[in-house]
């Protein structure tokens, strides 16, 4: 186990996307990483190239964690609600137990961090400093992520950032609105192999379908931007149906307009709330880390696509 000494710590693996805490024993290779301050992090930032040689198994995932998530006094800080659900297996639990062990034909897909990424700190680089994201980043102190919901649900951006002046004040309105107006710089790109597997999975015959939280007027943003979004044999967004996940009744209406079966599906999410949802709602689910073990997984499951050589 590779260690890189950035002063005051908590061990965290970053093999699968946003970290699990483990405390300071590892059972396998694994990088550091969650800081208990700003400056840590700061530091961090400065060695997560020194990380990718040290076991990291993507930069990306690294570079997400140390953006997103921080630790203080022990409290891991990111989108709040998550449940403590494991990477890349298959998730069949209460109604979807039901459908475990059936051929699937259809694979549905979130959309932020599972097929493009999604980074809100990028946007916000040229005018505030790192302190002041880490802080916006924080829904405790600026509720960005409650706004997020809300504008997800159906509140248009005006609505959002009117909320958050209400209830947070006017700094944080202030850098929800500049975040908006600038949107565009929050999509950085497509996650690696996401295009590839989609491709493959729709030349084996599965669909494949999309179904995100997206506010209504920010993802045609997206659309024009991403490619991988239109070759989708369609898509579902939270904002036009004023629903959202992880509630079990947007994932019935995404099984109604993509007129397929709950028990033929799969759904794919980076997030364990999300994929508890989908098991409400009798769809199989796995929480995404990256594209190739996704695709070793789905090939396990009986989907006839190239395998990794």
């Amino acid at each position: 186990m590779a260690l890189i000494d950035v002063g005051v710590y908590d061990i965290c693996r970053v093999d699968s996307g946003l970290p699990k805490r483990f405390g300071r024993k590892l059972s396998d290779a694994a990088l550091i990483v969650a800081c208990r301050n700003a400056s840590v992090r700061r530091m961090i930032r400065r060695v997560v190239s020194m990380a990718w040689n040290h076991g990291c198994a993507r930069p990306r995932a690294a570079e997400s964690f140390i953006g997103i998530v921080h630790m203080d006094g022990g409290i891991m800080k990111g989108w709040p609600g998550e449940p403590d659900m494991e990477h890349d297996v298959l998730v069949a639990q209460g109604p979807a137990a039901a459908a475990d062990g059936k051929p699937i034909s259809n694979v549905i897909f979130d959309f932020g961090n599972v097929l493009i990424y999604w980074d809100p700190s990028v946007v916000l680089l040229p005018r505030y400093s790192q302190e002041t994201i880490d802080q916006f980043l924080d829904n405790d102190i600026s509720g960005f992520y409650d706004a997020n919901d809300r504008m997800d649900g159906g509140a248009s951006p005006d609505e959002g950032v009117a909320w958050m002046r209400e209830h947070y004040g006017d700094k944080w309105a202030d850098i929800l609105r500049y975040y908006l107006d600038n949107f565009e710089d929050s999509l950085t790109g497509v996650v690696p192999g996401a295009r590839v597997l989609v491709n493959d999975l729709k030349a084996a015959g599965i669909g494949v379908w999309g179904l995100s939280n997206w506010e209504k007027e920010l993802f045609p943003i997206a659309l024009k931007h991403c490619e991988i979004l239109q070759r989708l044999d369609g898509r579902l967004v939270s904002g036009y149906v004023h629903m959202r996940k992880p509630h079990k009744d947007i994932y019935e209406k995404a099984l109604e307009e993509f007129g397929i079966s709950a028990e033929s599906s799969v759904f794919i999410d980076d997030k364990a709330m999300n994929i508890a949802g989908a098991n409400e709602a009798g769809i199989r689910g796995i929480r995404f880390s990256d594209a190739r073990k996704l695709r070793e997984l789905l090939i396990e499951q009986g989907i006839d696509i190239p395998a990794v050589q």
